[in-house]
């Protein structure tokens, strides 16, 4: 019996990354750290530590992938300012 669809796969699913992986735990813990203040009670903060800590990783990632390249470092690098800036609690206090 042939058909007009094929069921080969040549073509294998690709698995997520170490950065994306990074940052959907770290929305989930900020989420969870969070989610306290719709019921007017304090935030979580070990959720919000768990989630600077999957931030972090997430970001660095790229960089402990290729510790020769850098292009990828002044990207990341680019990266942390931005979120420097963004959130100006640290502003200042990045290294060139």
């Amino acid at each position: 019996m042939s058909t007009h669809e094929t069921f080969r796969r040549d073509d294998l699913p690709r698995g997520g990354t170490d950065r994306n992986f990074g940052f959907v735990f770290a929305a989930f813990f900020t989420i969870v750290a969070l989610y306290p203040l719709v019921r007017h009670r304090p935030v979580r903060v070990w959720a919000l530590a768990a989630a600077a800590c999957f931030l972090i990783a997430a970001l660095i990632a790229r960089v402990l992938a290729a510790p020769d390249d850098a292009t990828v470092a002044a990207a990341v690098k680019a990266d942390v300012e931005q979120l420097c800036q963004t959130f100006p609690l640290y502003q200042g206090r990045t290294r060139s």
